[in-house]
Protein backbone atom coordinates (compact mmCIF):
# COMPACT_ATOMS: atom_id res chain seq x y z
CA UNK A 1 0.00 0.00 0.00
CA UNK A 2 1.14 3.46 -0.57
CA UNK A 3 0.19 6.65 0.86
CA UNK A 4 0.10 10.32 -0.22
CA UNK A 5 -0.42 12.82 2.49
CA UNK A 6 -2.82 16.08 1.43
CA UNK A 7 -1.62 19.34 3.28
CA UNK A 8 -4.97 21.47 3.89
CA UNK A 9 -3.59 23.43 6.86
CA UNK A 10 -6.42 24.80 8.83
CA UNK A 11 -9.34 24.83 7.01
CA UNK A 12 -11.10 22.48 4.12
CA UNK A 13 -12.75 25.00 1.56
CA UNK A 14 -15.97 23.56 0.55
CA UNK A 15 -14.38 23.24 -3.41
CA UNK A 16 -11.85 21.37 -1.80
CA UNK A 17 -13.67 19.07 -0.21
CA UNK A 18 -16.03 18.65 -3.57
CA UNK A 19 -12.56 18.11 -5.18
CA UNK A 20 -11.16 15.42 -2.84
CA UNK A 21 -14.53 13.51 -3.05
CA UNK A 22 -14.38 13.60 -6.97
CA UNK A 23 -10.90 12.50 -6.52
CA UNK A 24 -11.77 9.14 -3.96
CA UNK A 25 -13.66 8.15 -7.08
CA UNK A 26 -10.89 8.48 -9.58
CA UNK A 27 -7.65 7.09 -7.24
CA UNK A 28 -6.25 3.37 -8.22
CA UNK A 29 -6.48 1.06 -6.25
CA UNK A 30 -2.93 0.42 -3.49
CA UNK A 31 -2.79 3.63 -2.93
CA UNK A 32 -4.76 5.47 0.20
CA UNK A 33 -4.86 9.24 1.30
CA UNK A 34 -4.13 10.74 4.10
CA UNK A 35 -5.34 14.66 5.16
CA UNK A 36 -3.30 16.95 7.34
CA UNK A 37 -4.78 19.66 8.98
CA UNK A 38 -6.00 21.47 11.78
CA UNK A 39 -9.00 20.08 13.28
CA UNK A 40 -10.61 19.46 9.76
CA UNK A 41 -14.05 19.90 9.05
CA UNK A 42 -14.26 17.68 5.89
CA UNK A 43 -17.97 16.18 6.02
CA UNK A 44 -18.16 12.34 4.71
CA UNK A 45 -14.51 12.43 3.68
CA UNK A 46 -13.60 10.89 6.41
CA UNK A 47 -15.25 7.56 5.48
CA UNK A 48 -13.10 7.85 2.18
CA UNK A 49 -9.52 9.34 3.55
CA UNK A 50 -7.78 8.42 6.36
CA UNK A 51 -6.80 11.54 8.60
CA UNK A 52 -4.04 13.60 10.67
CA UNK A 53 -4.74 16.19 13.20
CA UNK A 54 -1.58 18.35 13.89
CA UNK A 55 -3.53 19.94 16.60
CA UNK A 56 -1.83 23.75 16.64
CA UNK A 57 -3.67 26.72 16.91
CA UNK A 58 -5.04 28.91 13.99
CA UNK A 59 -2.52 30.28 11.51
CA UNK A 60 -2.55 34.10 10.64
CA UNK A 61 -2.11 35.94 7.41
CA UNK A 62 1.34 36.91 6.21
CA UNK A 63 4.46 35.22 6.74
CA UNK A 64 3.26 33.49 10.12
CA UNK A 65 1.15 31.08 7.73
CA UNK A 66 4.15 29.75 5.78
CA UNK A 67 5.84 28.99 9.32
CA UNK A 68 2.61 27.24 10.45
CA UNK A 69 2.36 25.46 7.41
CA UNK A 70 6.22 23.79 7.39
CA UNK A 71 5.61 23.29 11.08
CA UNK A 72 2.48 21.26 10.75
CA UNK A 73 4.26 19.06 7.79
CA UNK A 74 7.55 18.59 10.05
CA UNK A 75 5.63 17.26 13.00
CA UNK A 76 3.13 14.88 11.07
CA UNK A 77 6.17 13.51 9.15
CA UNK A 78 8.91 13.46 12.75
CA UNK A 79 5.55 11.88 14.27
CA UNK A 80 6.05 7.83 14.81
CA UNK A 81 3.75 7.26 11.94
CA UNK A 82 4.79 5.40 8.51
CA UNK A 83 6.60 7.95 6.32
CA UNK A 84 4.31 8.95 3.46
CA UNK A 85 5.52 7.87 0.16
CA UNK A 86 4.58 11.31 -1.53
CA UNK A 87 2.69 15.14 0.01
CA UNK A 88 0.10 16.35 -2.27
CA UNK A 89 -0.65 20.37 -1.47
CA UNK A 90 -4.11 20.97 -2.93
CA UNK A 91 -5.01 24.23 -2.04
CA UNK A 92 -3.37 27.73 -1.43
CA UNK A 93 -0.52 26.83 -3.59
CA UNK A 94 0.67 30.56 -3.00
CA UNK A 95 1.10 29.78 1.12
CA UNK A 96 0.87 26.39 0.86
CA UNK A 97 3.42 25.10 -2.05
CA UNK A 98 7.07 26.25 -0.65
CA UNK A 99 6.85 24.83 2.69
CA UNK A 100 5.46 21.70 1.82
CA UNK A 101 7.81 21.41 -0.84
CA UNK A 102 10.40 22.41 2.14
CA UNK A 103 9.49 19.96 4.51
CA UNK A 104 9.31 17.44 1.86
CA UNK A 105 13.21 18.14 0.94
CA UNK A 106 14.14 17.94 4.58
CA UNK A 107 12.59 13.91 5.04
CA UNK A 108 13.29 13.02 1.72
CA UNK A 109 9.54 13.11 0.48
CA UNK A 110 8.48 13.69 -3.06
CA UNK A 111 5.99 16.53 -3.47
CA UNK A 112 3.34 17.27 -5.74
CA UNK A 113 1.97 20.67 -5.86
CA UNK A 114 -1.17 22.27 -7.91
CA UNK A 115 -2.25 25.08 -9.10
CA UNK A 116 -6.49 25.80 -9.29
CA UNK A 117 -6.47 29.96 -10.26
CA UNK A 118 -5.56 32.41 -12.50
CA UNK A 119 -3.01 33.01 -9.74
CA UNK A 120 0.12 34.65 -12.06
CA UNK A 121 -2.74 37.68 -13.21
CA UNK A 122 -5.61 37.70 -10.48
CA UNK A 123 -2.79 40.43 -8.62
CA UNK A 124 -4.20 42.79 -11.62
CA UNK A 125 -7.61 42.52 -10.50
CA UNK A 126 -7.06 43.59 -6.68
CA UNK A 127 -8.38 46.27 -5.45
CA UNK A 128 -5.91 48.81 -3.47
CA UNK A 129 -2.21 48.74 -3.49
CA UNK A 130 -2.07 46.96 -0.96
CA UNK A 131 -3.76 43.90 -2.00
CA UNK A 132 -2.33 43.97 -5.10
CA UNK A 133 1.72 44.25 -4.04
CA UNK A 134 0.46 41.04 -1.99
CA UNK A 135 -0.99 39.08 -4.50
CA UNK A 136 1.98 40.11 -7.15
CA UNK A 137 4.70 38.89 -4.54
CA UNK A 138 2.63 35.98 -3.19
CA UNK A 139 1.31 34.83 -6.88
CA UNK A 140 4.64 35.77 -8.71
CA UNK A 141 7.55 35.35 -7.17
CA UNK A 142 6.94 33.10 -4.26
CA UNK A 143 5.47 30.69 -6.88
CA UNK A 144 8.35 30.57 -8.45
CA UNK A 145 9.71 27.54 -5.88
CA UNK A 146 7.71 25.44 -7.63
CA UNK A 147 10.61 24.04 -9.95
CA UNK A 148 11.28 22.58 -7.24
CA UNK A 149 8.28 20.30 -6.69
CA UNK A 150 9.01 17.03 -8.06
CA UNK A 151 5.25 17.43 -10.00
CA UNK A 152 3.01 19.86 -10.58
CA UNK A 153 -0.37 19.55 -11.50
CA UNK A 154 -2.25 22.31 -13.28
CA UNK A 155 -5.84 22.52 -15.10
CA UNK A 156 -4.95 23.88 -18.23
CA UNK A 157 -2.04 24.34 -21.10
CA UNK A 158 -2.25 28.01 -20.16
CA UNK A 159 -0.80 27.56 -16.45
CA UNK A 160 1.22 24.99 -17.46
CA UNK A 161 2.65 27.52 -20.18
CA UNK A 162 2.86 29.97 -17.05
CA UNK A 163 4.86 27.67 -14.85
CA UNK A 164 7.35 26.71 -17.96
CA UNK A 165 7.87 30.55 -18.13
CA UNK A 166 8.71 30.92 -14.72
CA UNK A 167 11.23 28.31 -14.78
CA UNK A 168 9.34 24.61 -13.75
CA UNK A 169 10.64 21.97 -16.35
CA UNK A 170 7.94 21.07 -18.69
CA UNK A 171 8.42 17.70 -17.73
CA UNK A 172 7.49 18.33 -14.15
CA UNK A 173 3.97 19.75 -14.61
CA UNK A 174 0.97 17.34 -15.78
CA UNK A 175 -2.60 18.73 -16.85
CA UNK A 176 -4.91 17.53 -14.80
CA UNK A 177 -8.60 18.37 -14.12
CA UNK A 178 -11.10 18.24 -11.39
CA UNK A 179 -13.28 14.99 -11.65
CA UNK A 180 -16.87 15.89 -11.08
CA UNK A 181 -19.47 12.90 -10.06
CA UNK A 182 -22.45 13.88 -13.14
CA UNK A 183 -24.55 11.20 -10.74
CA UNK A 184 -24.72 14.03 -8.15
CA UNK A 185 -25.20 16.77 -10.34
CA UNK A 186 -27.62 15.89 -13.05
CA UNK A 187 -30.66 17.23 -14.33
CA UNK A 188 -33.98 16.97 -12.36
CA UNK A 189 -37.62 17.06 -13.03
CA UNK A 190 -39.85 20.04 -12.41
CA UNK A 191 -41.70 18.62 -9.46
CA UNK A 192 -38.55 17.76 -7.78
CA UNK A 193 -37.43 21.17 -8.18
CA UNK A 194 -39.75 22.84 -6.72
CA UNK A 195 -39.36 20.02 -4.18
CA UNK A 196 -36.28 21.80 -3.27
CA UNK A 197 -37.52 25.30 -3.86
CA UNK A 198 -39.58 24.59 -0.77
CA UNK A 199 -36.65 23.02 1.21
CA UNK A 200 -34.07 25.71 0.56
CA UNK A 201 -36.41 28.54 1.04
CA UNK A 202 -36.38 29.63 -2.97
CA UNK A 203 -39.64 31.47 -4.03
CA UNK A 204 -41.64 28.40 -5.97
CA UNK A 205 -42.65 31.10 -8.48
CA UNK A 206 -39.88 33.43 -8.82
CA UNK A 207 -37.27 33.55 -11.56
CA UNK A 208 -33.98 32.62 -9.99
CA UNK A 209 -30.13 33.25 -10.28
CA UNK A 210 -27.93 31.36 -7.78
CA UNK A 211 -24.22 31.99 -6.97
CA UNK A 212 -21.86 29.52 -5.67
CA UNK A 213 -18.36 30.53 -4.58
CA UNK A 214 -16.56 33.22 -2.45
CA UNK A 215 -18.30 36.45 -1.79
CA UNK A 216 -14.57 38.32 -2.48
CA UNK A 217 -13.96 41.01 -4.74
CA UNK A 218 -11.76 39.45 -7.36
CA UNK A 219 -15.30 37.46 -7.84
CA UNK A 220 -16.92 40.40 -9.33
CA UNK A 221 -19.15 41.29 -6.33
CA UNK A 222 -19.53 44.69 -7.26
CA UNK A 223 -21.20 42.65 -10.50
CA UNK A 224 -23.83 40.87 -9.00
CA UNK A 225 -25.16 43.19 -6.22
CA UNK A 226 -25.61 45.91 -8.95
CA UNK A 227 -27.27 43.32 -11.38
CA UNK A 228 -29.61 42.76 -8.38
CA UNK A 229 -30.17 46.27 -7.93
CA UNK A 230 -31.20 46.49 -11.59
CA UNK A 231 -33.54 43.62 -11.89
CA UNK A 232 -35.90 43.94 -8.83
CA UNK A 233 -37.80 41.27 -10.20
CA UNK A 234 -35.33 38.41 -10.22
CA UNK A 235 -34.58 36.75 -6.92
CA UNK A 236 -30.73 36.20 -6.40
CA UNK A 237 -29.59 33.41 -4.41
CA UNK A 238 -26.00 33.63 -3.01
CA UNK A 239 -24.13 30.17 -1.55
CA UNK A 240 -20.70 31.09 -0.04
CA UNK A 241 -19.35 33.36 2.60
CA UNK A 242 -16.72 36.18 2.42
CA UNK A 243 -16.82 40.12 3.34
CA UNK A 244 -19.74 41.09 0.97
CA UNK A 245 -22.09 38.67 2.80
CA UNK A 246 -23.70 41.29 4.65
CA UNK A 247 -24.48 43.36 1.98
CA UNK A 248 -26.27 40.63 -0.07
CA UNK A 249 -28.49 39.72 3.75
CA UNK A 250 -29.55 43.43 3.47
CA UNK A 251 -30.24 43.59 0.09
CA UNK A 252 -34.21 43.36 -0.77
CA UNK A 253 -34.07 40.97 -3.90
CA UNK A 254 -31.08 38.90 -3.17
CA UNK A 255 -30.55 35.92 -0.51
CA UNK A 256 -27.37 34.86 1.34
CA UNK A 257 -27.02 31.07 2.18
CA UNK A 258 -23.96 31.20 4.03
CA UNK A 259 -21.31 28.19 3.35
CA UNK A 260 -23.52 25.03 2.88
CA UNK A 261 -22.12 21.48 3.26
CA UNK A 262 -20.15 20.11 0.27
CA UNK A 263 -22.61 17.47 0.03
CA UNK A 264 -25.42 19.93 -0.73
CA UNK A 265 -24.41 22.14 -2.80
CA UNK A 266 -25.68 20.73 -6.13
CA UNK A 267 -29.27 21.21 -4.40
CA UNK A 268 -29.07 25.34 -5.01
CA UNK A 269 -28.01 24.72 -8.88
CA UNK A 270 -31.12 22.20 -9.64
CA UNK A 271 -33.63 24.94 -7.44
CA UNK A 272 -32.10 27.85 -9.41
CA UNK A 273 -33.27 28.57 -13.17
CA UNK A 274 -29.79 30.22 -14.33
CA UNK A 275 -26.07 30.40 -12.49
CA UNK A 276 -24.25 33.65 -12.63
CA UNK A 277 -20.40 33.60 -12.10
CA UNK A 278 -19.37 37.67 -12.59
CA UNK A 279 -15.68 36.61 -11.74
CA UNK A 280 -12.74 39.24 -12.87
CA UNK A 281 -10.49 35.79 -13.64
CA UNK A 282 -10.57 32.58 -13.43
CA UNK A 283 -8.48 29.42 -14.50
CA UNK A 284 -8.73 29.16 -18.46
CA UNK A 285 -12.11 31.02 -18.02
CA UNK A 286 -13.61 28.16 -16.66
CA UNK A 287 -14.71 28.28 -12.65
CA UNK A 288 -15.56 24.77 -10.89
CA UNK A 289 -18.90 26.11 -10.71
CA UNK A 290 -19.65 26.58 -13.80
CA UNK A 291 -18.79 23.09 -14.96
CA UNK A 292 -20.93 21.77 -11.61
CA UNK A 293 -24.07 23.73 -12.97
CA UNK A 294 -23.15 22.65 -16.66
CA UNK A 295 -23.69 19.19 -15.65
CA UNK A 296 -26.83 20.28 -14.27
CA UNK A 297 -28.11 21.71 -17.48
CA UNK A 298 -28.40 25.10 -16.04
CA UNK A 299 -27.76 28.11 -17.79
CA UNK A 300 -25.01 29.70 -16.71
CA UNK A 301 -23.48 33.38 -17.68
CA UNK A 302 -20.10 34.67 -16.98
CA UNK A 303 -17.57 37.41 -18.01
CA UNK A 304 -15.98 37.34 -21.12
CA UNK A 305 -12.39 36.40 -19.68
CA UNK A 306 -10.12 33.34 -21.29
CA UNK A 307 -12.45 30.72 -22.56
CA UNK A 308 -15.25 30.99 -20.62
CA UNK A 309 -17.32 30.91 -24.23
CA UNK A 310 -16.68 27.38 -24.42
CA UNK A 311 -19.19 26.32 -21.57
CA UNK A 312 -21.24 29.70 -20.37
CA UNK A 313 -24.24 30.09 -22.68
CA UNK A 314 -23.68 34.04 -22.67
CA UNK A 315 -20.38 36.06 -21.65
CA UNK A 316 -20.66 39.65 -21.23
CA UNK A 317 -18.20 42.33 -21.08
CA UNK A 318 -20.33 45.26 -19.58
CA UNK A 319 -22.82 45.15 -16.76
CA UNK A 320 -26.00 46.60 -18.94
CA UNK A 321 -24.88 44.03 -21.66
CA UNK A 322 -25.75 41.45 -18.37
CA UNK A 323 -28.54 42.86 -17.48
CA UNK A 324 -30.56 42.56 -20.77
CA UNK A 325 -29.68 39.46 -21.27
CA UNK A 326 -31.23 38.62 -17.96
CA UNK A 327 -34.33 40.75 -18.28
CA UNK A 328 -35.15 38.11 -20.87
CA UNK A 329 -35.38 34.46 -19.24
CA UNK A 330 -37.11 32.53 -22.40
CA UNK A 331 -33.76 33.41 -24.57
CA UNK A 332 -32.01 31.81 -21.40
CA UNK A 333 -30.42 28.11 -22.86
CA UNK A 334 -28.75 25.67 -20.45
CA UNK A 335 -24.91 25.39 -21.09
CA UNK A 336 -22.29 22.83 -22.73
CA UNK A 337 -21.18 20.58 -20.15
CA UNK A 338 -17.71 19.85 -21.42
CA UNK A 339 -17.12 15.90 -20.96
CA UNK A 340 -13.65 16.59 -19.95
CA UNK A 341 -14.61 16.68 -16.55
CA UNK A 342 -16.44 14.07 -15.77
CA UNK A 343 -15.33 10.80 -13.86
CA UNK A 344 -15.58 8.49 -17.33
CA UNK A 345 -13.15 10.85 -19.24
CA UNK A 346 -10.20 11.52 -15.76
CA UNK A 347 -10.27 7.82 -14.38
CA UNK A 348 -7.76 7.07 -17.03
CA UNK A 349 -5.74 10.20 -16.49
CA UNK A 350 -5.83 10.13 -12.77
CA UNK A 351 -4.74 6.43 -12.42
CA UNK A 352 -1.77 6.82 -14.54
CA UNK A 353 -0.72 10.00 -12.35
CA UNK A 354 -0.82 8.42 -9.11
CA UNK A 355 0.23 4.75 -10.70
CA UNK A 356 3.56 6.55 -10.63
CA UNK A 357 3.55 6.65 -7.22
CA UNK A 358 1.92 3.10 -6.80
CA UNK A 359 4.41 1.39 -8.90
CA UNK A 360 7.91 3.36 -8.14
CA UNK A 361 7.37 6.34 -5.34
CA UNK A 362 10.90 7.62 -6.02
CA UNK A 363 9.91 7.78 -9.95
CA UNK A 364 8.12 10.98 -8.90
CA UNK A 365 11.24 12.52 -7.67
CA UNK A 366 13.66 11.48 -10.66
CA UNK A 367 11.14 12.63 -13.21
Amino acid sequence: MTTVAIYLGGEAHTSIVRYLSGVSWVRPDGITFVLVGDDLDVGDLTDQYNSYDVARSPGTRGADSFRLAYRDLCRYLGEDVETPDALWQVKSPEIHALPLIAAGRQFGVPTITRITNQNFSEWRERPGIGATVRSLLLNNVGLRGLRFSDRVQVLSENNRQNLTDRGVPPEKITVLRSPLNTDQFAPVSDERKRELRRELGFDETATCVVYVGRLIDIKGMDTLLDAASRLPELNFHVVGDGPFRAQFEEHENTVAHGLVHPDDVHRYYKAADLLLHPSYTEEDGISWSMIEAAATRLPVVTRDIENAAETASFVFSELDELCRYLEQPEQWRPATYPEKWSIDSLRGDYQSFFRAVVESPSAVRQS
